[in-house]
């Protein structure tokens, strides 16, 4: 198979949005192993020390990873991903093409270790930071947790999902 038969499955695979991309997610309740997927309620996701004495918030682990997925911000590392590929294979660089192209699945595979509650949210976190703190900010919240079992807070996730379903009407091709 042609590596741009392989990016290009990828990059299908990797854009498959709403109901599909919902259904898919949603049906997880499972880790890889097959085991209960570990709870991780009460995670801490963001502090805001400048309101101390507000409430908590709380977030909704795959509604967000949803919401990522629609994102720009996953787009936009997919594209910045195929374009390092198409310049390593235009110089004719093989190893660094072939790099390139493992960083997709490599990727995806966190992408289904959070989604299964196996790792931690940090590269979602770390794109959405601004839309997050946004949200947080206008509810003064003085730290955002992951919901589960016995997490109380206000739930951000809809309004953390609207902003980014936004960012990306402003953002996409």
């Amino acid at each position: 198979m042609s590596p741009n038969t392989r990016m290009s499955r990828l990059f299908v695979g990797l854009a498959c949005t709403g109901a599909v991309a919902a259904a898919l997610l949603t049906s997880c309740a499972l880790g890889s192993s097959g085991t209960p997927a570990p709870d991780h309620g009460g995670e801490t996701l963001m502090l805001l020390p400048e309101n101390a004495a507000g409430p908590v918030g709380v977030v909704r682990r795959t509604d967000l990873l949803v919401a990522y997925g629609k994102s720009k911000y996953l787009k936009e590392h997919y594209k910045t991903l195929e374009t390092a590929r198409d310049a390593a294979r235009d110089a004719g660089d093989e190893e660094l093409t072939a790099k390139i192209e493992a960083e997709g699945p490599y990727w995806q595979e966190v992408m289904h270790r959070q989604l299964a509650g196996e790792e931690p949210l940090y590269t979602i976190l770390l794109a959405v930071q601004d839309e997050l703190r946004d949200v947080a900010d206008a509810h003064n919240l003085s730290k955002v947790l992951e919901a589960g079992k016995g997490v109380e807070g206000i739930d951000i996730t809809d309004e953390l999902a609207e902003k980014l379903a936004q960012s990306q009407d402003k953002g996409a091709d």
